[in-house]
């Protein structure tokens, strides 16, 4: 229980500090940002080496990271390897990232898909499906068993578009 009030501790932190200074649309975009970086199998193999040094591998974020993220975040990464958090890196920042959705009050939507599409093609179906232009964010879920096709689950409504429920939707009118 302890290390959960950690993980929480940690992100409400660094939320306070943004929030205190009105930036929290930028504490958002450098926390989505990193989760993209944290999706990057290499990257993530990287930051939990046991082979590599606690300094070297700030160093090695600090180089190369500090173009990118604000000295703060940088430095509430630095305070995760520091306390040897970093295997549960994934969990801080996806806290953080549920404190950011609901005080900016983002819309969340799932998007099951056959096969991995781009982002940029996801966000003409959300335009498509849900006529939202702005102010939500994705979460992409691939699931081979659909066949073709989409499936999008927004405000506990599903828009689906899949080849799996054309052929139910047949099957069930035979």
């Amino acid at each position: 229980m302890k290390q959960n009030y950690n993980f929480t501790a940690f992100s409400m932190a660094i939320f306070s500090l943004y929030k205190k200074n009105n930036q929290l649309d930028v504490l958002y975009k450098e926390a989505r940002d990193f989760e993209t970086l944290l999706n990057d199998k290499y990257f993530f193999a990287f930051l939990t080496s046991y082979k590599i040094s606690k300094e070297k591998t700030i160093n090695f974020i600090s180089l190369n990271l500090k173009k990118y993220f604000s000295k703060y975040f940088l430095n509430f990464i630095f305070l995760i390897i520091e306390k040897n958090y970093f295997f549960y890196i994934k969990k801080i920042n996806n806290y953080l990232l549920q404190l950011l959705i609901e005080a900016l009050d983002i819309k969340k939507i799932d998007v099951y898909l056959a096969n991995n599409f781009s982002d940029e093609f996801i966000k003409k179906i959300i335009l498509k499906e849900l006529s939202l232009k702005e102010n939500y964010i994705f979460f992409k879920h691939i699931d081979k068993n659909l066949i073709g096709g989409y499936k999008i689950v927004f405000e506990n409504k599903s828009y689906d578009k899949t080849v799996k429920s054309i052929l139910h939707k047949m099957s069930d009118n035979f």
